[in-house]
Formats: structure tokens, sequence, C-alpha cells
């Protein structure tokens, strides 16, 4: 099975089906001009990248089609590349002169796709750069659009969909941006008719709020009566999206205009947050807060002056946490085997306004704005070198004023009911804007007075 494929077999023998083909592309190297195409390959236990290059292009491109059956064998596993691989698995095949592919009848056990799906509500508090795959409605299509690439000065292909979901309190919806080729996969018709499509290997960004992008490597599937049986959960899901209530608007939206980290946020203080967690009745609804507030306190530990460092190590692909096994080498539960990491923040820290103070989370991006633009490799050879360094790494980035955006919820946590404060967004206070705004607020409620 794919699953079991690591770089250190010499004989294999896989059957899978293909569930994507990229074009032939053409590259020059030291050694001369060459060309490539890939495909992925999924069985019923794992998905994989295949690469063929030279004479196995010229042999193997016109006959592998998507949806078939295949052997495969004669190739070369590597490591897969997680920057530029969007598949589950740690290695890639390539294949040379020498590659053996052959059809077989199609078997019923083997998908027609893999996808982890991930529920719109989940990517309010997922990393930035995460590689997901989505089930969703397409609840609007624009038009297309052509901008210029600054760096190549050339023209590109454009379309921003609207996706919604069945997850949050009574659905959630995002923006995804098609570019290139991708904004023609479907006909017109198809995108007008508000399909349900299967999209793997969509990246996260934070452009205008939380939204997703289609990469070079994205696949889309769209679900209809034919294919949502090869789909895990696509049927139960078309049949939400097809019956739903339209006039019914998803109450989470974490893209649009003014919602910078994961949907609008009403201004709030501290006292304001915590009254309305603590007088939430429903655990799964979450709220989300925008605040002026002064950093307090950062500990440099995680559970007090013998813990940990504020610090965790990422697999490249998954964005898990991994365990390292011996110097340089990690394993990631999720991705399975051998990954590449690297240290991310996540850390602690304690705020206050002139009404309360809040203990509240951040993540790798949010926390290293707040420490004043320091990677988390900073800080962990920092602390290996000096201690006062490092101490000062964290007095130096306290006591400063910054504009939050926090997403606030009650949890359950080994029986126990508790708040959670999670920082989505941070930015430098605009004091010009923050002052006129005093300002109105302080004649409003002197005209309130004078009434």
């Amino acid at each position: 099975p794919i699953k079991d494929l690591t770089e250190y077999q010499q004989r294999w023998v896989v059957k899978a089906r293909v569930s994507e083909k990229r074009d032939k592309k053409q590259f020059t190297n030291q050694r001369g001009e060459g060309k490539l195409f890939s495909v992925d390959l999924c069985d019923s236990s794992g998905e994989i990248r295949a690469t063929f290059f030279g004479k196995s292009v010229d042999e193997y491109f016109d006959r592998i089609e998507v949806g078939r059956v295949y052997i495969f064998t004669r190739g070369t596993i590597k490591a897969a590349n997680q920057k530029y691989n969007t598949t589950t698995h740690r290695c890639e095949i390539t294949f040379s002169h020498d590659a053996k592919v052959e059809e077989v009848p199609d078997d019923v056990q083997i998908p027609t796709r893999r996808f982890v799906f991930k529920k719109i509500s989940d990517l309010a508090s997922m990393e930035v750069g995460s590689v997901v795959d989505i089930l969703a409605g397409v609840q609007e299509a624009g038009p297309i659009s052509v901008i210029q690439v600054r760096s190549t000065m050339q023209d590109k292909d454009k379309r921003n969909l609207t996706l919604v979901d069945n997850s949050g309190h009574s659905g959630a919806t995002i923006e995804l941006t098609l570019w290139g080729d991708t904004c023609r996969k479907f006909s017109e018709d198809i995108f007008q008719s508000h399909p349900v499509l299967a999209i793997k290997g969509l990246k996260l960004g934070e452009f205008n709020g939380r939204s997703l992008n289609s990469l070079n490597s994205s696949s889309f599937e769209l679900v209809d009566e034919r294919t949502e049986r090869g789909i895990e959960g696509a049927a139960n899901f078309r049949n939400w999206w097809e019956n739903r209530d339209p006039r019914n608007v998803p109450q989470q939206k974490l893209s649009g205009s003014g919602s910078g980290g994961s949907g609008p946020a009403e201004r709030r203080e501290l006292k304001e947050i915590i009254d309305l967690v603590q007088n939430r009745q429903a655990q799964d609804q979450q709220d989300m807060s925008q605040l002026l507030a002064h950093v307090t306190y950062i500990p440099t530990r995680r559970g007090g002056a013998e813990g940990n460092l504020p610090l965790y190590l990422a697999c490249l692909k998954c964005r898990k946490k991994v365990e390292e096994i011996a110097t340089g080498q990690y394993n990631c539960m999720t991705c399975g085997g051998n990954v590449q990491a690297e240290r991310k923040w996540i850390l602690t820290a304690r705020i206050a306004d002139c009404t309360e103070q809040l203990y509240v989370s951040l993540f790798n991006e949010q926390a290293k704005t707040l420490m004043l633009d320091r990677s988390a490799d900073e800080y962990a050879q920092a602390c290996q070198d000096d201690a006062d360094l490092s101490q000062g790494m964290m007095t130096e980035a306290a006591h400063r004023m910054w504009l939050f955006k926090i997403k606030s919820k009650q949890e359950t946590y080994q029986e126990q009911v508790r708040e959670k404060h999670t920082v989505v967004h941070i930015e430098k206070p605009d004091y010009v804007r923050e002052g006129q705004s005093m300002k109105e607020a302080v004649l409003r409620a002197l005209g309130r007075e004078r009434g």
C-alpha cells in the first residue's frame, strides 16, 4: 500500500488510481534541457506524488489518464519537497527511462481521490500558510478579472468565489481566489449553479480577514450524484446544501471588509469580553472582539518556572507538533515517519485595559508580531547562549499597547469548563484614529447628559 512506501525501499510495486494529472513542463538546468509531468496517486491507504522525467514522459504522458487504475513500479522513492508537494505522504516518486506502468481493471476499493477536509469555521484558528482541503458550496462566483503580477509584469486571470459550509453555530463562509487556468476549471453555467466542490490543496491566507488561494497543485472535484460516492461526507453535505434555506445567512464570516484576523469584530473592553463569555450558554459559540490593550506580562516558560519554552517544533507539511527522535530528525504522527520541522511560537501573554486584565494565547504569526518580529529560532538561540538576552527580549516586548482582535469561547477540558481567549490578529494602534474615536464618544456622552 502507498502508506508503507519509504525512501529505503529499492523494489516495490503499487496499485493505485490516478487522482490528478498535470501538464507537461519544459525545464533547463546545468545538464541541459528536460521535460516532466506529475501525477497524484491514491489507494485505500493514502496518496503520493509521482513525477515522470525524460523518456518516461514520451512513453506515458498520453497513456496515463485521470480516474484509471494502474500498476506502478521501477521508480525511485525520495523524501518529498514539502514546500511544493501538497499530498499527505512524506515521500514522493520519480520515474525515468526504466519506469513501468500498466493499466489494470478498475477497483472499486480504491477511492477516486483522497481528502482530509477542514471545516471553514476551524480556519479562523489555523496558522496562515497552512494547506487545506475544503468541502463547500459555492454561494457566489465573481467574474474573471485580469491583474498584472508585479514580480513578472505578466497578466494573470483571477476569480473570487464565496464558499459556505455547515460548520460553526449556523454555517460559515470564506472567500476563495482562483488564479490562472483554474478560473476556467468549470463552465460558467456550473459556476453560476451554486455547485458543491471538493477542493484539495488550498493555501490559507490573511487578506481581508482569512481567505483561501488556489495553488498550481490544487485539484477540484465537482460533487454530484456520480462523484459523491467516492468522497467521504460528500453525499450528506450535498443533501444539506441542496435543502438549505438560502435566506439563512451564515453567522460566521471569515472574509470581508474590516475582518482582519477572522471575521467581523465588535469593539469591546476587557470586562465586557469576560462577562460576555461567562454568560454564554452554548459552548460551541464564539465571540470576536476588538480592543486596545497593554501587554503587562509575557511568561518566559509554559507551565511555570520549570516548564517548557514558549515554542514548539512543527511539521513543515501539516503544521502539527512533531517529536524529535534524534538530533535533526523528527517524527510526525499525522504525516507518519521522518519529516522536516521548524520552530514556532506558542505564547501566553497578560493584557490589560482600564477595566480588567486577561490572559490570552498567541500562535506563531501573532506571537512573532508581539515579539517585535523576532522568530522562535532567534529566541531559542538566545535562551541557549545568554539567559539575560532571552529575558531582555520578553521585557522589551512587554509594556506596549496593541490593537487586538480576540476570539473568545468556553470549552471543556478534563471535565472542567474554562474560558479560552485567542489572539487572531494584532497590529499597532493608529493613535490619531483612536483619539478621534474617544473624542466622539465623549461628545456623545455629553450630548446625552444635556438632553
